[in-house]
């Protein structure tokens, strides 16, 4: 499971794209992305079980693991790898409880605190950190993360694999250096108004550069 989480890159699909979430996850996996969370507040958005299952397979088939945002119950309908929990979703003991343990559980977490509470549970296999910038699709939530109080959080979850997320580009595999974080998350930087993954070569270039200096 450590070879799974052991990426510099997360990419995240989006309700706000054309295509639907299963184009999105063969897209993503097709050109090497590794580790794809499908997230969606719309019901997959136009996508059918039998189209999400059957690209969740196909993904497999190119190395890639793709987890579900917030959606438990899914998880072994689509035969996906794991799920999301969000602080407000299932408690990740509940999910461990519903999945067993051969699937991946990631949490979020928005300060030390919340990572304290979620690393004493004894659960997650991975932690989402953020949001680290203002995010268009997390309008809500609001940055109040120092860079080192980013350090402290993931000094302390080690050694779980931590990602950064909230409003990150291309630009920002720097922060994994300054905070020992491994992978950031992206979503709605990937793509463009008028096509999805329309940036995705750049993130290649830029994940490329930092994984030959820090492997």
């Amino acid at each position: 499971m450590s070879k799974v989480l052991d990426q510099s890159l997360y990419c995240l699909t989006s309700d706000q794209v054309h295509d639907t979430h299963a184009k999105q996850i063969l897209h993503l996996s097709k050109v090497g992305i590794k580790l794809i969370q499908v997230r969606s507040e719309n019901s997959f958005r136009n996508s059918s079980p039998n189209e999400l299952s059957e690209s969740i397979q196909q993904a497999k088939s190119y190395g890639s693991s793709v987890i579900l945002n917030d959606s438990v119950d899914s998880v072994a309908q689509l035969n996906a790898d794991g799920v999301h929990l969000g602080k407000r979703d299932c408690d990740p003991l509940i999910a461990r409880e519903i999945l067993g343990d051969r699937k991946v559980i990631g949490s979020t977490v928005h300060s030390l605190e919340d990572a304290k509470v979620v690393k004493a549970k004894g659960v997650s296999n991975y932690i989402g950190i953020g949001p680290i910038r203002k995010s268009k699709t997390k309008k809500d939530l609001i940055p109040k993360l120092s860079l080192q109080k980013i350090k402290e959080i993931v000094s302390f979850l080690y050694p779980l694999p931590s990602f950064l997320i909230g409003g990150l580009t291309h630009n920002d595999f720097q922060l994994l250096r300054k905070t020992g974080a491994t992978g950031i998350c992206v979503c709605s930087s990937l793509s463009t108004k008028l096509e999805f993954g329309a940036n995705l070569k750049l993130y290649l270039e830029e994940k490329s550069k930092y994984d030959r200096t820090n492997n």
